[in-house]
């Protein structure tokens, strides 16, 4: 994770509001959480695992679990 939100061990709905592609393949992604307390927090993660064009992804409905203090994000189709 590039930036650090503290989010407590959970499940986050949030949805996708930047993609930048790195230098060593990975992705950075900015995503929004939509409801819960932490509603309207910018999560920033890096990640191998997020494939689709920037243009597919912009806007889309993500799940962002965190388990044992470890976000991993889910683009939702």
């Amino acid at each position: 994770m590039s930036e650090h939100v503290p989010l407590p061990d959970g499940r986050y709905e949030a949805f996708v509001i930047d993609i930048d592609d790195l230098d060593d393949g990975s992705r950075r992604l900015d995503l929004t959480i939509i409801a819960g307390d932490h509603k309207g927090e910018v999560l920033t993660l890096t990640t191998e695992n997020v494939e689709g064009e920037f243009t597919d992804l912009i806007g889309m409905p993500a799940t962002i679990v965190v388990a044992g203090g470890r976000p991993n994000v889910t683009i939702d189709e």
